[in-house]
């Protein structure tokens, strides 16, 4: 009898069995469920906010120079690289170049997997747990701004996210519609990163075995053998590059350190609520509770593989201590109130010198944009940890929400056109070479690209797109040739042609790159 005493004394509420009559009352009143009309209403404006933010300036903003200019160099040339180039250019079918159709692909299949994730979430997590970290992914400050670039980073993203899934609601009801979706997500996943897919698929798929109650399903060999033969035949129709520059993250594509700092980046407006679900995790995979140690198992296969998909593990774990805050035996609340309030002054400071870089690049007009974006996204942050404090429920799920969204909103319609104004050069530039190629002389763009050393530029794609024939020129002697032999018009970094001696040219323009670095080209022109 001492033992059950000492047991149930041990409880709380965070654990099963640990929440009291007057908890449970609480809970089932709390803003967060889904037939509130209040919370109807916020989660309709935030779905608002995130479609606008998703479509904002998506048909005005230039190719982004890397793995978005690789990917519709691919699309737009007649022998795609991969399963998805070799969409994109079915889709693009000769025609001209609309980036906005050509970057509406991924946010299509993104919503698409968000869809499928709350159908397959409310059987796992519940309805509102599911709903509420939908919102949080929306707010994140990576994915969404992920999904508006045509990169095969957002196809991988949604192909992992729908195989994690997947695989749980097979181990939880094993039935062929939930079995046949784990094939698709690999699949789709394989052909997207062979390795970094492996990497995140093996580690997690052992541990289920090992760990869940039900893992022996995976090892049916009706299960796998169809999972490896689809892997095998897709491989042998189009085989995929085990190394794409179509992505801007994946194993090896960036510093660790980078990556670890975008998935920071990423939670900033719920922060507080993302480290206090680690916490809690810890605590549950400590006494061995059966799913924590599966969400475990995927955020090592995340960071193993440095996939994407460790936004969304934290988004869920984070609108799970959301739920959970108010209960009186929550005993994480100061590992969500100091990072929440260390995020706040922080983001203060980062604000204050923006608003200062935006006055001495604009004047007014940078200054006044960047205190609407980023002081909006402020203000809701104070209201999310006075919600912390203050004990109450709206702002402390809408605060961080509204955040997030809000700023991914207002940047793309207040700070992108500011922006754009300088990084529109690369079209600017390939206009320019068109209006000088005399009509005896093939329509041909020269480009300098090493590759490895440089992101692949998106005046290749203009140039594909309006002068029908381009020229990478990937070594310096290639270059020299170009200069002494010119069988087109060559586009030329004015740094790397002082560095050649090539005198400069009256047809230049300068701009800023993705860095938001000074930069300015020359045209060289054949006489």
């Amino acid at each position: 009898m001492a033992k059950r005493k000492k047991k149930a004394k041990a409880g709380d509420g965070t654990r099963p069995g640990g929440q009291q009559a007057g908890t449970e009352s609480a809970i089932k009143k709390d803003i967060t469920q889904l037939d509130s009309s209040s919370f109807r209403v916020f989660s309709g404006l935030v779905v608002l906010f995130f479609l606008a933010g998703l479509l904002a300036m998506n048909d005005t903003t230039s190719i982004w120079h890397g793995a978005e200019a690789w990917t519709l160099w691919q699309s737009v040339s007649d022998q795609p690289n991969s399963w998805l180039t070799a969409f994109l250019h079915a889709a693009y079918d000769d025609g001209p170049i609309s980036v906005f159709y050509l970057r509406f692909f991924g946010i299509f299949f993104f919503l698409l997997t968000l869809a499928g994730t709350f159908f397959i979430g409310k059987k796992l997590f519940g309805k509102n747990t599911i709903w509420l970290a939908l919102l949080l992914v929306g707010a994140s400050l990576l994915v969404p701004n992920i999904a508006k670039r045509a990169t095969a980073d957002i196809y991988l993203f949604s192909a992992q996210v729908l195989f994690g899934m997947s695989t749980l609601i097979y181990l939880k009801t094993p039935s062929d519609p939930w079995k046949f979706l784990w094939w698709a997500a690999l699949w789709v996943s394989f052909i997207i990163e062979p390795l970094g897919s492996l990497l995140f698929a093996i580690p997690f798929l052992l541990v289920l075995m090992r760990s869940h109650s039900q893992g022996k399903i995976l090892l049916n060999w009706q299960v796998w053998l169809p999972a490896l033969a689809g892997v095998l035949v897709l491989t042998a129709l189009q085989p995929s590059p085990w190394f794409d520059p179509a992505l801007s993250f994946g194993w090896l594509r960036s510093g660790y350190l980078k990556y670890l700092s975008w998935q920071l980046i990423a939670v900033l407006p719920f922060i507080g609520f993302a480290i206090g679900g680690i916490r809690d995790l810890f605590y549950k995979v400590k006494r061995g509770e059966e799913f924590s140690l599966l969400l475990t198992a995927w955020i090592l296969s995340a960071l193993l593989s440095q996939s994407l998909t460790l936004s969304w593990v934290l988004a869920l774990l984070a609108a799970k201590q959301m739920q959970l805050f108010f209960n009186p035996k929550y005993p994480f609340a100061a590992w969500v109130r100091g990072p929440a309030i260390l995020q706040l002054v922080f983001a203060f400071f980062v604000i204050a010198m923006g608003m200062i870089y935006g006055f001495w690049s604009f004047r007014g007009i940078g200054f006044r944009s960047l205190l609407a974006a980023s002081g909006l996204y402020w203000g809701m942050c104070f209201l999310g940890v006075i919600g912390l404090y203050g004990f109450n429920h709206r702002l402390l799920i809408g605060g961080p929400i509204l955040a997030g969204v809000l700023l991914t909103m207002l940047s793309w319609f207040q700070i992108g056109p500011i922006l754009e104004s300088q990084r529109h050069w690369s079209p600017e530039i390939v206009n320019m070479a068109e209006s000088r190629q005399s009509e005896d002389q093939p329509e041909s763009l020269q480009l300098y690209y090493r590759p490895g050393l440089d992101p692949f530029p998106g005046m290749a794609v203009y140039g594909q797109d309006q002068m029908r024939k381009v020229e990478l020129l990937s070594t310096e002697a290639a270059l020299q040739s170009a200069i002494s032999s010119p069988a087109g018009i060559l586009v030329l970094e004015q740094t790397t042609a002082g560095q050649m001696n090539i005198p400069a040219s009256a047809d230049t323009l300068s701009g800023w790159n993705d860095q938001l670095e000074a930069v300015r080209y020359q045209l060289i022109v054949p006489q």
